[in-house]
């Protein structure tokens, strides 16, 4: 199960309608660590229940608000309502607006839910986006592209710097000297396999006193474990 999920709603023979699905599919082209690309109708149960695949959402639609076509609306979901007038074009009088509503009141929302709202001018019967369209697509697809990569890249690096200090600090306890053993303990959504940890400690354990230590490493496959996307410090064998 990835850690981000994104959803591209539309219909791409309804010209500028298909914004969402195409720009989904510029992200699955990429083939970024840790995301899944779906596509949706925009029927409102499906997406709710889409909502529950993973702890951070990106929903991309074409909208019709007025704006000049290609303009790109961006909500946080957390923080405000999804305008039902965006999306007065669509064929569901239950669909994205709708299915964010009902999430919120069950307590359902994923843990990080951003709508992007691609503004479209042409939603006639037939195939390929309107210039604009196109264009705000192709530009959106490469920023969330290096956003992704980028986050994932932190999250590790943020992760492994925990990680070492909790190693010093329990050092420090016991008055050792260094760390002989440490054991841990991978989540399912942290996306490390025990190869890929075993890297990364490589490059953070040097000029600390984890550095050569011996490693144990459990991972899970529970993805609705509350630690899903961490990874635990389990015990530190320590020298004295």
């Amino acid at each position: 199960m990835a850690s981000t999920l994104c959803l591209g709603i539309g219909n791409r023979f309804r010209r500028d309608d298909g914004a969402g699905p195409a720009l989904a599919a510029a992200l699955a082209a990429r083939a970024l660590p840790a995301v899944s690309v779906a596509m949706l109708s925009g029927e409102g149960a499906g997406l709710v229940e889409a909502f529950a695949r993973a702890p951070r959402v990106l929903v991309f639609d074409a909208v019709a608000s007025g704006a000049a076509p290609g303009t790109v609306h961006r909500i946080d979901a957390h923080a405000a309502n999804v305008p039902r007038g965006f999306f007065a074009y669509s064929t569901h009088a239950f669909s994205l607006a709708e299915a964010v509503e009902l999430a919120r009141a069950l307590d359902a929302l994923p843990r990080e839910l951003l709508v992007y709202g691609i503004e479209g001018v042409d939603f006639g019967s037939g195939e390929g986006l309107s210039p604009a369209v196109a264009a705000a697509v192709d530009a959106l697809a490469s920023e969330l592209a290096e956003e992704l990569a980028g986050q994932r890249r932190m999250h590790e690096a943020s992760l492994m710097r925990g990680l070492m200090k909790k190693v010093e600090q329990i050092i420090d306890a016991h008055d050792g000297r260094r760390a002989v053993a440490v054991e841990v303990w991978l989540g399912a959504l942290s996306h490390m396999s025990p190869a890929h940890f075993e890297e990364h400690f490589a490059r953070a354990s040097p000029g600390t006193r984890a550095a050569g230590a011996r490693l144990l490493i459990d991972s899970s496959d529970d993805v609705q474990h509350p630690q899903a996307l961490d990874i635990v410090l389990k015990s530190v064998e320590v020298e004295t």
